[in-house]
């Protein structure tokens, strides 16, 4: 559940917190002729980021190119905390994250594993 005191003291300390809790979140580009679309976030704090999987032929990826605005919508589970973010997208191939979040239910997502060549 999310506190009021917590987020006067320290707004991005709880954001962290329910990213962490939450299974999806709605992420899209401002172009009004894009939609958002459900992406699960892999938050890294200490990297003042939040990495997600995508395919490199996904709307979101074609819209975005090699980076760029994007906006995203976090609702709690709990459904009493409410955020909506923007910040730059950063189109990034990274090896070491692949391994750090890759479980079963993204694997359902890329046929070829972790060696997808539509993985990004």
């Amino acid at each position: 559940m999310s506190n009021m005191s917590d987020a006067k003291k320290n707004p991005a300390a709880q954001l962290w917190d329910q990213l962490e809790d939450v299974m999806a979140v709605m992420l899209g580009s401002p172009d009004p002729l894009q939609h958002m679309q459900p992406m699960s976030p892999n938050p890294e704090p200490a990297e003042n980021a939040i990495w997600f999987y995508t395919r490199t032929d996904s709307d979101l990826a074609r819209a975005t190119g090699t980076g760029g605005p994007v906006h995203l919508c976090l609702i709690s589970k709990d459904h009493d905390y409410h955020a909506c973010l923007h910040g730059q997208l950063e189109v990034i191939h990274s090896r070491d994250h692949i391994e750090r979040y890759w479980n079963s239910v993204v694997s359902a997502w890329y046929e070829g594993g972790k060696d997808d060549p539509a993985l990004t």
